[in-house]
């Protein structure tokens, strides 16, 4: 599954609206080129491929695409194939964290 229809699934938990995934488009990490994550590290940040959602005074967006993310912040130290989700609220932030079951195949397949 692709990140546009887990967080279509996430904003309907979340949020509790119904989205279409079609209408959240990806951006593709390939767009982004070497040079780039050599600027993102001179500056104490990497690049990751992120789905973002938001709502604000009612108002709903969601995203698919690489972005620039500080090394120090939670989503900053996601390694690998590992997946995080970041909930931020009211009362706070709280994420969740765990490795892909791809990477779990792989790591069952090398013992």
């Amino acid at each position: 599954m692709t990140r546009a229809p887990k967080l279509a699934i996430l904003m309907r938990l979340a949020m509790r609206v119904v989205v279409d995934p079609e209408t959240i488009v990806p951006k593709a990490i390939t767009a982004v080129k070497a040079v780039d994550f050599s600027y993102a590290r001179d500056l104490g940040c990497t690049i990751r491929q992120v789905a973002r959602a938001q709502q604000v005074k009612g108002r709903r967006g969601a995203t698919v695409g690489p972005m620039l993310v500080d090394l120090r912040s939670a989503d900053g130290v996601v390694a690998g194939t590992e997946n995080m989700v970041i909930l931020t609220g009211h009362y706070g932030a709280t994420w969740f964290s765990r490795a892909t079951a791809r990477a779990g195949i792989r790591r069952r397949l090398r013992w």
